[in-house]
């Protein structure tokens, strides 16, 4: 005779509430067609009297939710008697290029810890293994611990290798240590000789993620005679490396550290990219360096290149700042450009998200047009007509009444008062505390 089964409609009943006395019944449409492999396994579990918390028999009545080893076990939920689905989360496809990187990676932290454990670096054992050790954390740890006299034993070792280290991310600390001891001590000869062999591959170690650091550490370190040498090793792709997420540093420490006449040669290679330039997340930086280090007559050409675009510039992600910093540095006849093309529009300009910016520095650093700009930002209003409405209701319109507020005249100022709400000048003047 066949073993007595319980029905279909009561085979989840004791997940739910048992009376220990029967079984509740669960009706028909709580039992999905996606859960018949959970009925079958449960019946074999009853077939062998070992219903999850329920014990030996119906009648027992132990508990009202099963424990949640054995319903897992089942491969059931216990409060509703549904199929547990798989919570195994998909790993994230990886592109080839980002797993061959992070195999790379991984492949480097497996030999550093391998070597690290094999080795217990001191400064008798770096001699003809200076590489080896540099790049491992422990190793390059020691060496930028150095006094001036231990490098003397080794600094060959790091000059012959120097390309290769420093496009290493322990190497690089290493190249840094060894630059920053020869200055300290004022070994000139020995400093050269290092720069000179950095040199020789200044833009691909420009480009690298660590060997840009180490350009820059070169270029602060280098004497000036040096540091005209590093700078004519880029000749040629400066506009290459401002575009380039790493390189565009190396080009603004060239500009901030140089000499005015060692990079000349960069405004001019810029001159025919400018529009790019400007419009650049990197690029931009490089030209704000420009006009903040040099002289701004000597970037007349590159001025003219972005003059005919001055009105879409303002309104760039980029560029507006690009344009700050003409009203910042550049000469007097710069300004009255970018002044005339911002009285064009200046009201439509005001309430732009990024222009307003350019009207603000124009308030700040044009003073000579200041009275023009007001004028025309706060005019004298017709019958009917709100002057101020449409600043007012912009929010980047009331940063500029705020900024145009602390350099109107009287009359303005009387103007502003007639149109705009108190509350606007009690906030105004919390803000300009605020600022002291």
């Amino acid at each position: 005779q066949a073993p007595w089964r319980p029905p279909v409609s009561n085979v989840l009943a004791p997940f739910g509430w048992c009376n220990g006395v029967g079984w509740c019944e669960v009706p028909l449409a709580v039992v999905s067609p996606s859960t018949a492999w959970a009925e079958m396994r449960a019946w074999d579990l009853w077939e062998q009297d070992s219903w999850p918390g329920v014990g030996n028999g119906i009648s027992s009545g132990q508990g009202r939710f099963a424990p949640k080893d054995d319903m897992h076990a089942a491969g059931i939920d216990g409060r509703r008697g549904k199929a547990r689905r798989g919570t195994r989360r998909r790993r994230r496809r990886r592109s080839p290029q980002k797993q061959r990187s992070q195999s790379v990676l991984e492949g480097d932290d497996d030999d550093e810890e391998q070597e690290c454990s094999q080795a217990e670096w001191t400064i008798d054992s770096l001699a003809g293994r200076v590489v080896q050790a540099s790049k491992t954390s422990a190793g390059a740890h020691l060496m930028g611990q150095l006094q001036s006299q231990q490098w003397k034993a080794i600094w060959t070792e790091v000059v012959e290798s120097s390309a290769e280290l420093s496009r290493h991310r322990h190497g690089r600390d290493v190249v840094i240590a060894l630059l920053s001891s020869l200055a300290e001590a004022g070994s000139r000869d020995e400093l050269e000789v290092l720069l000179e062999a950095l040199a020789e591959d200044a833009p691909g170690l420009s480009r690298d993620e660590h060997g840009c650091r180490v350009m820059q550490h070169a270029v602060e370190t280098a004497p000036g005679a040096v540091k005209a040498v590093l700078a004519r090793k880029l000749a040629g792709c400066v506009c290459d490396l401002a575009l380039n997420l790493h390189g565009n540093h190396v080009v603004q420490r060239c500009i901030e550290q140089m000499s005015q006449e060692d990079t000349a040669f960069f405004a001019v290679e810029m001159q025919q990219h400018a529009l790019q330039l400007a419009q650049s997340q990197f690029g931009c930086r490089v030209l704000q360096r420009l006009l903040e280090h040099n002289d701004a007559e000597s970037l007349g050409g590159l001025f003219g290149q972005l003059q005919p675009h001055l009105q879409k510039l303002c309104e760039d992600r980029f560029a507006n700042y690009v344009v700050q910093h003409f009203l910042e540095h550049g000469t007097f006849a710069q300004k009255s450009v970018v002044f005339a093309v911002l009285l064009k529009d200046v009201r439509r300009l005001a309430c732009h998200k990024r222009a307003s910016n350019v009207i603000e520095r124009a308030l700040h650093n044009f003073p000579e047009m200041k009275h023009r700009l007001l004028e025309a930002l706060i005019p004298e209003s017709s019958i009917g007509v709100h002057p101020l409405k449409e600043l007012y209701s912009s929010k980047y319109g009331q940063y500029v009444l705020r900024t145009a507020l602390l350099y109107v005249d009287a009359q303005q100022k009387a103007r502003m008062h007639k149109w705009l709400p108190q509350c606007f000048f009690a906030e105004s003047l919390v803000d300009a505390q605020d600022a002291r």
